[in-house]
């Protein structure tokens, strides 16, 4: 029996790499990797009787679901997303100049570099840790917290965001905005400056004191919390 190599019909079988397609398939790897290893769960299982179906069913659930650390790691974790449609959009050529790039900086003595499969899995760990410090990041992990957290006070003057207990809102808001009154109100009256350096704020200054004042997991009226003039 001839073999198939000596046929004059075979055709050969070019095996190619499609750089780019590999590098984005691994940038969308990375993403799901980040969320197993960076958002923490604590599965459970649990029992109970069904009475209707009279036997003991078995179920497992999350038992640190909607706790704060966890809340926050999506907050931290979601906006990374954008990554990979923004390397979807990318074309090839840009994503390979940025690729070649990286690994030269990696292996600046090397007159040839070897690309292995540990330098794909850093190169999309690297456009990850490169995309958290812009400021697109930086506004939708904000836009998470301010949608996921449930109880807390954001001063948009400052971009300071703060955890509070029940009860703690009136406190955290009278120092956020003395902070923000002693910095930007000119003019200032002797006793408003020594009561703002205080964490207090003056009823003179109520007008102005909440403009920047974002809060929620307030359960009492509105006017427990929000200062004169605040409508």
């Amino acid at each position: 029996m001839e073999s198939l190599s000596n046929q004059k019909d075979v055709k050969s079988i070019p095996f190619t790499i499609h750089w780019p397609f590999i590098l984005r398939l691994y940038i969308e790897k990375c993403y799901e990797d980040i969320c197993e290893s960076d958002i923490p769960h604590k599965y459970v299982k649990e029992k109970y009787y069904d009475k209707d179906a009279e036997e003991m069913v078995e179920y497992t659930y999350d038992f640190i679901e909607g706790t704060r650390n966890q809340l926050q790691a999506k907050c931290d974790v979601y906006p990374l997303h954008n990554v990979i449609k923004l390397y979807q959009n990318k074309t090839d050529e840009v994503l390979m100049n940025e690729f070649e790039k990286y690994m030269c900086e990696l292996y600046p003595d090397a007159e040839n570099i070897t690309v292995e499969i540990e330098d794909i899995r850093n190169f999309a760990r690297y456009v990850y840790d490169k995309y958290k410090l812009t400021e697109g990041y930086a506004e939708a992990r904000l836009e998470n917290m301010l949608r996921l957290h449930t109880m807390y006070v954001f001063d948009r003057h400052s971009k300071t965001f703060e955890f509070v207990e029940m009860g703690g809102h009136f406190v955290t808001i009278h120092k956020l905005a003395a902070k923000y009154l002693l910095k930007n109100v000119e003019n200032l009256k002797d006793f408003e400056k020594s009561s703002l350096e205080c964490n207090h704020v003056p009823e003179s200054l109520y007008p102005i004191a909440t403009e920047n004042i974002i809060m929620k997991g307030n359960y009492n009226c509105k006017e427990s919390y929000h200062f004169e003039g605040k409508g």
